[in-house]
Protein backbone atom coordinates (compact mmCIF):
# COMPACT_ATOMS: atom_id res chain seq x y z
CA UNK A 1 0.00 0.00 0.00
CA UNK A 2 2.65 2.18 0.96
CA UNK A 3 4.68 1.81 -2.78
CA UNK A 4 1.06 2.43 -4.32
CA UNK A 5 0.91 5.59 -2.70
CA UNK A 6 4.55 6.50 -3.50
CA UNK A 7 4.10 5.36 -7.13
CA UNK A 8 0.84 7.47 -7.55
CA UNK A 9 2.80 10.61 -5.93
CA UNK A 10 5.63 10.57 -8.40
CA UNK A 11 3.13 10.01 -11.26
CA UNK A 12 1.19 13.15 -9.82
CA UNK A 13 4.33 15.00 -9.92
CA UNK A 14 5.47 13.92 -13.31
CA UNK A 15 2.05 15.06 -14.55
CA UNK A 16 2.35 18.91 -12.73
CA UNK A 17 5.87 19.14 -14.06
CA UNK A 18 5.13 18.29 -18.12
CA UNK A 19 1.67 20.81 -17.45
CA UNK A 20 4.18 23.50 -15.96
CA UNK A 21 6.63 23.04 -19.44
CA UNK A 22 3.54 23.03 -21.84
CA UNK A 23 2.53 26.32 -20.26
CA UNK A 24 5.79 27.77 -19.69
CA UNK A 25 6.17 27.30 -23.43
CA UNK A 26 3.09 28.66 -24.85
CA UNK A 27 3.29 31.92 -22.59
CA UNK A 28 6.30 31.98 -24.70
CA UNK A 29 5.62 32.29 -28.06
CA UNK A 30 2.47 34.50 -27.53
CA UNK A 31 5.11 36.90 -26.02
CA UNK A 32 7.22 36.28 -29.29
CA UNK A 33 4.68 36.90 -31.58
CA UNK A 34 3.53 40.20 -29.25
CA UNK A 35 7.03 41.70 -30.62
CA UNK A 36 6.26 42.82 -33.94
CA UNK A 37 4.83 46.30 -32.54
CA UNK A 38 5.57 46.06 -28.50
CA UNK A 39 8.94 45.73 -28.14
CA UNK A 40 11.33 49.09 -29.37
CA UNK A 41 14.53 47.81 -27.89
CA UNK A 42 15.43 44.05 -29.36
CA UNK A 43 18.22 42.11 -29.59
CA UNK A 44 20.49 42.32 -33.04
CA UNK A 45 18.21 40.31 -35.20
CA UNK A 46 19.96 37.26 -37.18
CA UNK A 47 16.72 36.30 -39.33
CA UNK A 48 17.71 36.21 -43.23
CA UNK A 49 15.09 37.78 -44.92
CA UNK A 50 14.59 38.09 -48.70
CA UNK A 51 16.55 40.87 -50.58
CA UNK A 52 15.18 43.94 -52.65
CA UNK A 53 17.05 45.55 -55.31
CA UNK A 54 18.24 48.88 -55.59
CA UNK A 55 15.61 51.24 -56.55
CA UNK A 56 11.96 51.17 -56.98
CA UNK A 57 10.51 47.74 -57.19
CA UNK A 58 6.39 47.14 -56.46
CA UNK A 59 5.75 43.87 -54.68
CA UNK A 60 1.64 42.88 -54.31
CA UNK A 61 -0.05 42.52 -50.00
CA UNK A 62 -2.92 40.63 -50.76
CA UNK A 63 -3.41 42.16 -54.41
CA UNK A 64 -2.58 45.60 -53.14
CA UNK A 65 0.71 47.27 -54.58
CA UNK A 66 2.99 48.65 -52.47
CA UNK A 67 5.83 50.81 -53.50
CA UNK A 68 9.19 50.15 -52.12
CA UNK A 69 12.36 52.53 -53.00
CA UNK A 70 15.86 51.12 -51.47
CA UNK A 71 18.54 53.78 -51.47
CA UNK A 72 21.90 52.82 -53.07
CA UNK A 73 23.77 53.77 -49.56
CA UNK A 74 23.56 52.42 -46.30
CA UNK A 75 20.09 52.71 -44.85
CA UNK A 76 19.64 55.09 -42.24
CA UNK A 77 15.83 54.00 -41.78
CA UNK A 78 12.46 52.88 -43.04
CA UNK A 79 9.86 55.79 -43.95
CA UNK A 80 6.30 54.93 -44.20
CA UNK A 81 4.76 57.48 -46.79
CA UNK A 82 0.78 57.35 -46.85
CA UNK A 83 -0.68 59.63 -49.17
CA UNK A 84 -4.20 62.04 -49.05
CA UNK A 85 -7.62 60.20 -49.90
CA UNK A 86 -7.87 58.87 -53.16
CA UNK A 87 -4.32 60.20 -54.34
CA UNK A 88 -2.35 57.25 -55.82
CA UNK A 89 0.77 56.37 -53.93
CA UNK A 90 3.14 57.71 -56.43
CA UNK A 91 1.97 61.59 -56.06
CA UNK A 92 4.69 61.99 -52.94
CA UNK A 93 7.02 61.40 -55.17
CA UNK A 94 6.30 63.02 -58.53
CA UNK A 95 4.82 66.13 -56.87
CA UNK A 96 7.25 66.96 -53.90
CA UNK A 97 10.84 66.45 -52.93
CA UNK A 98 10.10 64.05 -50.47
CA UNK A 99 11.36 60.88 -52.39
CA UNK A 100 14.85 62.63 -53.54
CA UNK A 101 15.53 64.05 -50.79
CA UNK A 102 15.08 60.69 -48.45
CA UNK A 103 17.05 58.68 -50.84
CA UNK A 104 20.12 61.15 -50.76
CA UNK A 105 19.83 60.75 -46.78
CA UNK A 106 19.39 56.94 -46.81
CA UNK A 107 15.77 56.32 -46.12
CA UNK A 108 13.90 53.53 -47.50
CA UNK A 109 10.53 54.54 -48.64
CA UNK A 110 7.51 52.02 -48.51
CA UNK A 111 4.42 53.70 -50.43
CA UNK A 112 1.48 51.51 -50.25
CA UNK A 113 -1.35 52.07 -52.28
CA UNK A 114 -4.54 53.20 -50.23
CA UNK A 115 -6.65 54.43 -52.59
CA UNK A 116 -10.06 55.95 -50.81
CA UNK A 117 -8.94 54.73 -47.28
CA UNK A 118 -9.57 56.56 -44.29
CA UNK A 119 -7.52 54.56 -42.75
CA UNK A 120 -10.46 53.29 -40.67
CA UNK A 121 -9.99 50.10 -38.62
CA UNK A 122 -12.62 48.20 -40.20
CA UNK A 123 -15.78 48.53 -43.16
CA UNK A 124 -18.87 49.61 -41.70
CA UNK A 125 -22.69 48.93 -42.85
CA UNK A 126 -23.03 52.58 -43.76
CA UNK A 127 -19.76 52.75 -45.98
CA UNK A 128 -20.53 53.19 -49.35
CA UNK A 129 -19.77 49.98 -51.67
CA UNK A 130 -17.38 51.24 -54.16
CA UNK A 131 -15.12 52.61 -51.35
CA UNK A 132 -15.18 48.89 -49.24
CA UNK A 133 -12.50 47.81 -52.10
CA UNK A 134 -9.88 50.37 -49.97
CA UNK A 135 -7.21 49.44 -47.42
CA UNK A 136 -8.72 49.87 -44.03
CA UNK A 137 -5.86 51.05 -41.71
CA UNK A 138 -6.04 47.60 -39.95
CA UNK A 139 -5.05 45.95 -43.54
CA UNK A 140 -1.88 48.67 -42.90
CA UNK A 141 -0.63 47.56 -39.68
CA UNK A 142 -2.12 43.83 -39.37
CA UNK A 143 -0.97 42.79 -42.65
CA UNK A 144 0.97 44.94 -44.63
CA UNK A 145 3.69 46.10 -41.74
CA UNK A 146 3.69 42.14 -40.45
CA UNK A 147 4.20 41.02 -44.04
CA UNK A 148 7.54 43.48 -44.64
CA UNK A 149 8.25 42.92 -41.00
CA UNK A 150 8.67 38.97 -41.62
CA UNK A 151 9.73 39.38 -45.32
CA UNK A 152 11.86 41.48 -46.07
CA UNK A 153 12.80 42.74 -42.46
CA UNK A 154 11.54 46.27 -42.79
CA UNK A 155 9.84 48.50 -39.84
CA UNK A 156 11.19 46.56 -37.39
CA UNK A 157 10.77 47.25 -33.99
CA UNK A 158 13.78 48.62 -32.62
CA UNK A 159 15.00 50.34 -36.01
CA UNK A 160 14.96 53.94 -37.19
CA UNK A 161 10.99 53.42 -38.27
CA UNK A 162 9.20 56.63 -39.48
CA UNK A 163 5.96 57.70 -41.19
CA UNK A 164 4.39 60.86 -42.95
CA UNK A 165 1.12 61.51 -44.34
CA UNK A 166 -0.50 64.24 -46.25
CA UNK A 167 -4.60 64.91 -45.79
CA UNK A 168 -6.30 62.11 -44.87
CA UNK A 169 -2.77 60.56 -44.88
CA UNK A 170 -1.82 62.75 -42.03
CA UNK A 171 -5.21 61.07 -40.24
CA UNK A 172 -3.54 57.73 -41.11
CA UNK A 173 -0.42 58.97 -39.17
CA UNK A 174 -1.92 59.60 -36.22
CA UNK A 175 -3.95 56.19 -36.51
CA UNK A 176 -1.02 54.17 -37.19
CA UNK A 177 0.83 55.18 -34.51
CA UNK A 178 -1.22 54.75 -31.99
CA UNK A 179 -2.37 51.52 -33.34
CA UNK A 180 1.18 50.31 -33.12
CA UNK A 181 2.39 51.50 -29.74
CA UNK A 182 6.39 52.35 -30.29
CA UNK A 183 7.35 50.78 -33.54
CA UNK A 184 7.71 54.09 -35.16
CA UNK A 185 10.44 56.59 -33.83
CA UNK A 186 8.89 59.90 -34.91
CA UNK A 187 5.94 61.00 -37.41
CA UNK A 188 4.90 63.94 -39.87
CA UNK A 189 1.18 64.46 -40.16
CA UNK A 190 0.54 67.38 -42.27
CA UNK A 191 -3.16 68.95 -42.85
CA UNK A 192 -4.64 65.94 -41.97
CA UNK A 193 -8.17 65.63 -39.91
CA UNK A 194 -7.65 64.10 -36.41
CA UNK A 195 -11.30 64.98 -34.75
CA UNK A 196 -13.99 63.86 -36.90
CA UNK A 197 -16.75 65.83 -34.99
CA UNK A 198 -15.53 68.96 -35.90
CA UNK A 199 -16.29 68.35 -39.49
CA UNK A 200 -19.82 66.74 -39.41
CA UNK A 201 -20.67 67.91 -42.89
CA UNK A 202 -17.67 66.10 -44.77
CA UNK A 203 -18.32 63.88 -47.44
CA UNK A 204 -15.52 61.47 -46.58
CA UNK A 205 -16.12 60.71 -43.50
CA UNK A 206 -20.23 60.61 -44.24
CA UNK A 207 -19.36 58.23 -47.18
CA UNK A 208 -17.45 55.48 -44.91
CA UNK A 209 -19.21 56.36 -41.21
CA UNK A 210 -23.04 57.57 -42.45
CA UNK A 211 -24.41 60.57 -41.44
CA UNK A 212 -23.25 62.04 -38.41
CA UNK A 213 -26.68 62.83 -37.01
CA UNK A 214 -27.54 59.03 -37.20
CA UNK A 215 -24.18 57.50 -35.95
CA UNK A 216 -22.61 60.23 -33.60
CA UNK A 217 -21.40 56.99 -31.89
CA UNK A 218 -19.15 56.02 -34.57
CA UNK A 219 -17.75 59.61 -35.30
CA UNK A 220 -17.26 60.30 -31.85
CA UNK A 221 -15.35 57.33 -30.52
CA UNK A 222 -14.23 54.98 -33.09
CA UNK A 223 -11.33 55.57 -35.72
CA UNK A 224 -10.77 59.35 -33.65
CA UNK A 225 -7.52 60.02 -33.04
CA UNK A 226 -8.56 63.03 -31.34
CA UNK A 227 -10.64 60.96 -28.40
CA UNK A 228 -7.68 58.67 -28.20
CA UNK A 229 -5.09 61.25 -27.57
CA UNK A 230 -3.89 59.40 -24.67
CA UNK A 231 -2.84 56.32 -26.25
CA UNK A 232 -0.23 58.07 -29.03
CA UNK A 233 3.41 57.13 -27.68
CA UNK A 234 5.41 58.43 -31.00
CA UNK A 235 6.66 62.10 -31.21
CA UNK A 236 4.29 63.64 -33.69
CA UNK A 237 4.74 66.98 -35.96
CA UNK A 238 1.67 68.45 -36.88
CA UNK A 239 1.98 70.49 -40.14
CA UNK A 240 -1.15 72.84 -41.55
CA UNK A 241 -2.02 75.97 -43.98
CA UNK A 242 -3.87 78.27 -42.05
CA UNK A 243 -6.39 78.90 -44.98
CA UNK A 244 -6.41 75.61 -46.00
CA UNK A 245 -10.32 75.38 -47.66
CA UNK A 246 -10.53 71.88 -47.62
CA UNK A 247 -9.39 70.51 -44.04
CA UNK A 248 -9.51 73.71 -41.40
CA UNK A 249 -6.42 73.97 -39.69
CA UNK A 250 -8.17 73.92 -36.51
CA UNK A 251 -8.26 70.28 -36.94
CA UNK A 252 -4.24 70.09 -35.93
CA UNK A 253 -4.55 73.13 -33.75
CA UNK A 254 -7.29 71.18 -31.87
CA UNK A 255 -5.36 68.09 -31.56
CA UNK A 256 -2.39 69.86 -30.43
CA UNK A 257 -4.27 71.59 -27.50
CA UNK A 258 -5.70 67.88 -26.64
CA UNK A 259 -2.15 66.13 -26.85
CA UNK A 260 -0.87 68.64 -24.48
CA UNK A 261 -3.86 68.09 -21.79
CA UNK A 262 -3.62 64.65 -21.55
CA UNK A 263 -0.18 63.20 -22.69
CA UNK A 264 2.02 66.50 -21.34
CA UNK A 265 4.99 64.32 -21.44
CA UNK A 266 4.73 63.53 -25.75
CA UNK A 267 6.77 65.54 -27.87
CA UNK A 268 4.37 67.77 -30.10
CA UNK A 269 5.37 70.30 -32.87
CA UNK A 270 2.78 72.34 -33.77
CA UNK A 271 3.38 74.75 -37.20
CA UNK A 272 0.90 76.92 -38.69
CA UNK A 273 1.84 78.25 -42.07
CA UNK A 274 0.20 81.50 -42.52
CA UNK A 275 0.50 81.10 -46.48
CA UNK A 276 -0.44 77.42 -46.59
CA UNK A 277 -3.34 75.82 -48.42
CA UNK A 278 -4.10 71.97 -49.32
CA UNK A 279 -2.42 71.40 -51.78
CA UNK A 280 1.68 70.05 -53.21
CA UNK A 281 3.20 73.66 -52.96
CA UNK A 282 2.04 73.31 -49.46
CA UNK A 283 3.51 70.11 -48.22
CA UNK A 284 6.78 70.02 -50.15
CA UNK A 285 7.77 73.42 -48.42
CA UNK A 286 7.62 71.08 -44.92
CA UNK A 287 9.65 68.23 -46.67
CA UNK A 288 12.82 69.77 -44.56
CA UNK A 289 11.05 70.83 -41.09
CA UNK A 290 10.20 67.01 -41.45
CA UNK A 291 13.57 65.45 -41.99
CA UNK A 292 14.77 67.54 -39.28
CA UNK A 293 11.97 66.41 -37.13
CA UNK A 294 13.27 63.11 -37.57
CA UNK A 295 16.69 63.32 -37.08
CA UNK A 296 15.96 63.96 -33.57
CA UNK A 297 14.79 60.31 -32.86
Amino acid sequence: MNFFNSKHSNILYSLFLISFFLFFSCHQRKNKGNSLFGNNNIEEDSTKYESLEIGLQTIKVNEIPVDIIVPDRTINGDLLVLPGWNFTRDRWCNETDLCTKAIAKGYRLIMPEMGRSVYSSKYFPQTREDWIIAPTGTWLVDTMIKHLQIKYGILLPGKRNYLIGLSTGGRGVALTAIRTDKLFKAGVALSGDYDNILIPYDAVMTGFYGTYEENKDIWTSIDNPFHDAALLQVPLYLGHGLNDPVVPSQQSITFYKKLQEVNPDLKVVLHISDTGLHDFKYWNSEVDAAFKFFEEY
